[in-house]
């Protein structure tokens, strides 16, 4: 059985056409390949072939004025709306683009249609008025002016297409949608090179009234032949989508019979095998196993049929050696590649500069920008090392923006950097010339490895070139944010494609590219409902009923034109296998394709047995693991070397804290040294705000410091007089610039503004109100005199924990150590709201609870943090405090909130607290205690950071 393009050919070949006056016309341009190969392999010797060209191109040629593309016409007619509407309407270009593309599409259509452009306007006048109509309607009844306005817009719409079209003839200019009407409305221009030229239309379905138009005009005069491609399985079938087109082209064409519509689909025998695979990715797995078992004769009568395209990249890692040749005839989308990240990233470098008034890089921004795909492959081992060090420079220096000065990893890179950092400052022509540029560069810099990443660069470019000619012929005023549209609708619809040999090897294809081609073996890869047919809904000013009624295309028309796609392929299939995918993995339908249900409830019954129908399943098996929550972690002796090297070297309260809230926790922070992720703090944290009003205090205050670095200050230790608080207050806020200036490196847009700025503020009223509060106990009047600001102590002690002695050494610093009265009192500041009960020890109820005594005194916080201080400081300066307290800031008029031992002075809470230690730590390091968490696991708890 003769595939179609040889029968093309041998109908080509019985009319004995001149093939210097013959012109094929075919649906793509790869099946000029396949059509040339038929002819060779009828003739058996070289010849000159006839012109092949697609219906658009031929289109192209005939028109006598240039068609220009979406962008340009998408300006034109920008302005023709600024010139119909009154300058307090006007819409931004950004509005514009809302519904712009959708009113050039309309049009388009309402030419390739042939529709009465008054007729279907008036039409849809009346549609909104009646919208809009009451009935009974008192006199009282009238329509706001925002109503006013949107009927105003339709009544427009005629303007909108009359003045385009004048507009296009002043400058001798076109769409292809008014080109067909043209050649559809004067047929005389299809003979203007070629008085004796004749035509041959092949394997067309779906056409518009102006492509029927020409063809019935060119069958009528003898110059034009139609070749359809078609079955009477669905062709006959007055309800068969398939077949829909081309019973309408019958009608059209008063034609009794089409000459190439044959019973093949149900005349020929076939196996057709159904995978539903749980995974996606099983599909290409299951076409793998199959390809593996054929040998190169079959392998050249095979063809993969991508209905989802987007399994392109996992088949291309997937087909087997024995494969050889795998021709690839494929449009890919550049927007579903690296490219569409690219111009994301590009888009939002120069969207950053305006938001934030910087001239560097938005740390977040330059961050993707020296990971992207496109400058890893620019670069060697080398300069790689080096984007790593200057990474962590940023998190190290915590640099919100990244000055170009501080970029330094070679010449090729950074001169690729300084191109993205040009500001363009709103002048697109800037913008344009400097994408360019960088494909330019990238595709030098590029290593010879990396085809793919060449020809879309290649590729990319090569879709700019008509747009940065329409920028420099001028463009609206536009948002950065609207030139981003613009520039991705001109390219993002675009493809790489890839051209393989049609003569030898495996076929690999869209649905788009089958047209005209036949397979012996077909391999049919994710023929899932919403994927095949697509589900892509029409976007129109015109309602569905006045499309219908207009003669426009439906949803309905766009599902026979793919349904008459698959159908096609099944002429002279002998075998298909078909997969789709019946889990949901991620967004879109886990159906299988209406196709799949039609083969099995109307084609196999027809088929009399010929047509066998084999339904399968496939699941990847997972690497078997035994699941399981950990609770618990019993302890060896390798962790309690580890906490005899954590307790040997530095013991905080807030490990020991840490310990009695969630043991596990404990464990994994600090045992196992789990720590948080690093970068860099764009919004300042609450313990970064602590940190620096610690800072901040200690400026303030040093000159009045009575001992530092351990030393006798001079001039120190004496009582504080109500003019030096004066005094730190003029000298607070450039003390706290500064702060805040040291933690942004020196960049102070980082808190001009935003949430950054407001916690400048807060930091100042909380620091002011202290400074206020502590001149007003001063002239109360009391005796202040600073000892010890940040007053770091370690302190070496040893405890016998469970027999043996155990070296610990303990670790803090109190913020601050004064004499009030001539009393000793340890102080330690807060910047959050204290509630007064969490300084309280708890009265010792080891005898009602069954809690130990260290854990109901460290359930307290706070009270055991200030008891540790106590008893550091009375170890290591052999003075016993007087009181130990905490000044919280936000609160400030609360003042010194004193701790309160409630069963026990001072001197006994100092001898307590080794003892509640050494409690605490017995438990710690008994192995028959695992490390639990404490709570329930199916809960969140609020402490853990680590646990779940």
């Amino acid at each position: 059985m003769k595939s179609f393009v040889h029968k093309v050919a041998s109908f080509i070949l019985e009319k004995e056409y001149n093939f210097q006056d013959l012109t094929i016309v075919l649906p793509t341009e790869r099946s000029k390949k396949y059509l040339s190969s038929a002819l060779f392999e009828e003739l058996k010797s070289p010849f000159m072939a006839p012109k092949m060209v697609t219906m658009d191109a031929w289109i192209r040629d005939l028109s006598p004025k240039v068609i220009l593309d979406k962008t340009r016409l998408l300006i034109l007619l920008y302005e023709i709306h600024n010139k119909l509407r009154p300058d307090t309407e006007k819409d931004t270009f950004e509005d514009f683009l809302e519904w712009g593309p959708i009113l050039l599409s309309d049009f388009d259509e309402i030419d390739r249609y042939l529709v009465d452009v008054n007729a279907i306007f008036k039409d849809l006048h009346n549609i909104k008025e009646l919208e809009y109509w009451k009935i009974n309607a008192d006199e009282e009844f009238k329509l706001s002016n925002a109503r006013k306005k949107f009927l105003e817009f339709w009544d427009l719409l005629p303007s909108y297409y009359d003045k385009l079209q004048e507009r296009l003839e002043q400058i001798d200019a076109t769409y292809m949608g008014n080109a067909y009407k043209r050649v559809a409305e004067q047929i005389d221009y299809v003979f203007n090179s070629n008085k004796n030229s004749r035509f041959i239309f092949a394997g067309f379905n779906a056409m518009s009234k102006a492509e029927l138009s020409i063809l019935k005009q060119l069958y009528t005069l003898g110059r034009g032949d139609i070749l359809v491609d078609g079955d009477t399985f669905y062709v006959e079938n007055p309800l068969h989508e398939a077949g829909a087109f081309l019973r309408k082209q019958k009608q059209e064409f008063e034609i009794k019979e089409f000459s190439f519509i044959e019973n093949q689909i149900c005349a020929t025998e076939k196996v057709i095998d159904v995978v539903e695979c749980a995974q996606i990715t099983g599909q290409v797995k299951v076409a793998s196993t199959y390809l593996q078992q054929l040998n190169p004769h079959e392998i050249a009568k095979t063809l993969v049929l991508l209905a989802d395209e987007s399994l392109i990249g996992a088949l291309l890692k997937n087909i087997p050696k024995n494969v050889g040749k795998a021709n690839i005839t494929l449009g890919l989308p550049m927007k579903g590649t690296a490219i569409r990240n690219w111009v994301d990233l590009i888009f939002s470098i120069q969207e950053s500069k305006r938001r934030f008034r910087s001239i560097g890089f938005y740390h977040s921004d330059f961050k993707r920008l020296l990971n992207h795909p496109f400058i890893s492959a620019c670069c060697s081992e080398e300069e790689l090392q080096k984007i790593q060090e200057l990474e962590q420079k940023i998190i190290e220096k915590n640099w919100i923006f990244v000055s170009l000065k501080e970029i330094a990893i070679s010449p090729d890179i950074d001169k690729l950097i300084a191109i993205i950092h040009n500001d363009w400052d709103a002048n697109w022509e800037v913008g344009i010339s400097c994408i360019r540029n960088l494909n330019k560069l990238l595709f030098q810099l590029v290593g010879t490895d990396n085809h793919f990443e060449k020809a879309l660069l290649q590729s990319f470019d090569s879709a700019l070139i008509d747009f940065e000619n329409t920028v420099s012929e001028g463009l609206p005023t536009m948002s950065i944010r609207s030139f981003k549209t613009l520039f991705n609708q001109h390219w993002s619809n675009k493809g790489i494609a890839y051209h393989g040999n049609p003569i030898d090897g495996l076929q690999v294809m869209g649905l788009l590219e089958t047209r005209l081609l036949d397979f012996e073996n077909i391999v049919c890869l994710g023929l899932n409902e919403g994927t095949m047919p697509p589900t892509n809904p029409i976007q129109s000013m015109f309602p569905m009923d006045l499309r219908r009624y207009s003669g426009l295309p439906l949803p309905r028309d766009k599902q026979g034109l793919f349904a008459h796609h698959f159908y096609r392929l099944l002429h002279q299939s002998k075998y298909m296998l078909i997969t789709y995918a019946g889990a949901k993995e991620s967004v879109g339908s886990s159906e299988k394709s209406r196709y799949l249900l039609q083969i099995e409830k109307e084609l196999v019954p027809k088929s009399d047995g010929k047509i066998k129908l084999n339904q399968h399943h496939y699941f990847v098996p997972a690497e078997s693991a035994e699941s399981f929550e950990l609770t618990e972690v019993q302890k060896d002796q390798a962790i309690i070397d580890k906490l005899d090297a954590l307790f040997g070297k530095s013991t905080s309260f807030t490990a020991l804290k840490s310990y009695a809230t969630c043991n596990l926790d404990f464990y994994y922070k600090y045992v196992l040294e789990f720590g948080d992720e690093v970068g860099v703090e764009e919004l300042l944290e609450a313990s970064s705000l602590g940190t620096i009003l610690h800072e901040v205090f200690e400026k303030l205050y040093e000159k009045h410091v009575k001992f530092k670095d351990g030393e006798i200050n001079p001039g120190g230790g004496l009582p504080l007089r109500p003019s030096d608080i004066d005094e730190m207050i003029v000298r607070l806020k450039p003390e706290l610039e500064k702060a805040f200036l040291k933690y942004f490196d020196q960049d102070k847009t980082a808190f001009s503004f935003g949430k950054n700025n407001l916690s400048f503020q807060i930091a100042y009223k909380m620091m002011s109100d202290f400074l206020k509060e502590e001149k007003r106990f001063i002239e109360m009047p009391n005796s202040v005199v600073i000892l010890h600001l940040e007053k770091n102590i370690k302190y070496k002690d040893c405890l016998q924990i469970n027999g043996e002695t155990k070296e610990i050494v303990f670790n803090g610093t109190i913020d601050r150590v004064d004499e009030v009265n001539g009393k000793l009192r340890l102080v330690d500041y807060k910047s959050g709201r204290i509630k007064e009960d969490v300084i309280k020890l708890k009265k010792n109820s080891s005898g009602r609870s069954s809690k130990p005594v260290w854990l109901q005194n460290f359930e307290g916080g706070y009270a055991m943090q200030l008891a540790m201080y106590c008893y550091l400081y009375f170890k290591t300066e052999n003075i016993l405090p007087t009181a130990a307290g905490l000044i919280s800031l936000p609160n400030i008029r609360k003042g010194f909130i004193s701790l309160e031992p409630t069963d026990h002075d001072i001197q006994e809470l100092i001898e307590l607290f080794p003892i509640w230690i050494s409690e605490l730590l017995e438990e710690m390091y008994d192995t028959s205690i695992p490390f639990s968490h404490q709570g329930d696991m199916n809960k969140e708890h609020s402490y853990c950071k680590y646990c779940f």
